[in-house]
């Protein structure tokens, strides 16, 4: 993902997990999923693990969201902070999964 964009998404990932403010509607979000489907119709594809870590990663460090370090012995699956990033990350997947299947399987996109 180019750096601006990953910035970006970070940014509003960030204050959806510190906050909550989201909406289903929120142009923001889906305009995140859509970079991602963007960039790669060049078929050079981003990595799921690497893009995760490197995502989670920088909540952590850089947007001070400790709530995501599994490594930290206060992690807790089930808090606020992860459930959120949860539903951005397998909301992210499954709109992987579908490009996969659209564009590289069926050449529909």
């Amino acid at each position: 993902m180019k750096a601006e964009n990953m910035a970006k998404l970070v940014r509003h990932l960030s204050t959806f997990i510190k906050t909550g403010d989201f909406s289903p509607h929120n142009t923001q979000y889906s305009w995140c999923i859509d970079i991602f489907l963007d960039e790669n119709k060049s078929n050079k594809r981003l990595h799921i693990d690497r893009f995760s870590e490197e995502l989670a990663r920088r909540l952590i460090v850089d947007e001070q969201i400790p709530e995501l370090d599994s490594n930290s012995a206060d992690y807790d699956p089930e808090s606020l902070q992860q459930r959120r990033y949860n539903i951005f990350y397998y909301t992210w997947y499954s709109w992987n999964i579908l490009y996969d299947e659209l564009h590289v399987k069926r050449g529909l996109i």
